[in-house]
């Protein structure tokens, strides 16, 4: 291929947009990489706090049936055998035949 003079004079300012072009093109595929790997870290970051909050919760219920307890034994042991009411949750009649779950299918 031969270049003439006049040829020159267009390709020299082009080449260094071109470079420039090029340069965005690789270091925007690098951006994106890192873009990635902290969407990644950040959904690893949410998931490990959600996962503590759903321990603290139970942990929650755990000390509020000890308290009950708790209290239950202070108050037979003072020798006020009144009866209190109490928030037990009432056993459903279970149906030997058909059980009692239920099975959804869409």
């Amino acid at each position: 291929m031969n270049i003439s003079p006049l040829d020159m004079q267009v390709i020299i300012p082009k080449s260094t947009e071109v470079a420039k072009s090029q340069q965005v093109r690789d270091h925007q595929s690098v951006v994106q990489q890192e873009h990635g790997a902290a969407q990644v870290q950040q959904q690893a970051d949410v998931k490990l706090t959600q996962v503590q909050t759903t321990e603290k919760s139970q942990g929650e219920k755990i000390k509020n049936k000890q308290n009950k307890e708790h209290s239950k034994r202070e108050a037979s042991q003072n020798g006020s055998h009144h009866e209190e009411e109490t928030d037990e949750e009432v056993p459903m009649a279970v149906d030997s035949i058909r059980g009692r779950h239920v099975d959804i299918k869409m």
